[in-house]
């Protein structure tokens, strides 16, 4: 877990597609963007702005990738960040890249927990 409150969780994929891959999910359940109150939007993108930095800072990246799929089995809004490190290829590929074994690394995750705790919660 890097983070937590009430609003939301926001922790590494267990199958990341890139080093860093992270969730954030809202604990309410909601199917998509489309049935966020304008306040949970809000937030939950300010959240994940907050995030994307971390992550840069932590990992030295040059873009993180936002996506949101809520579909499947479990059908909840939730954001994926993928960030794409230095000497990757630019473009879309790098949302359906194969899958690897998540590996923690306690000196990132400090980092990152760090970062995301500078400032005072949103919600």
């Amino acid at each position: 877990m890097l983070y937590e409150d009430g609003l939301l969780e926001c922790f590494f994929e267990a199958r990341p597609r890139a080093v860093g891959h992270t969730i954030i999910l809202l604990k309410a359940h909601y199917h998509d963007m489309s049935q966020l109150p304008d306040e949970v939007c809000a937030a939950v993108y300010i959240f994940a702005r907050k995030a994307m930095n971390a992550l840069k800072k932590a990992l030295g990246v040059e873009r993180v990738y936002l996506c949101t799929m809520c579909d499947g089995p479990v059908n909840h809004f939730h954001l994926q960040l993928i960030p794409r490190h230095p000497n990757t290829p630019i473009g879309s590929r790098n949302f359906v890249k194969d899958r690897m074994e998540y590996t923690a690394n306690p000196t990132t995750i400090n980092a990152i927990r760090e970062e995301l705790s500078k400032e005072a919660p949103h919600a």
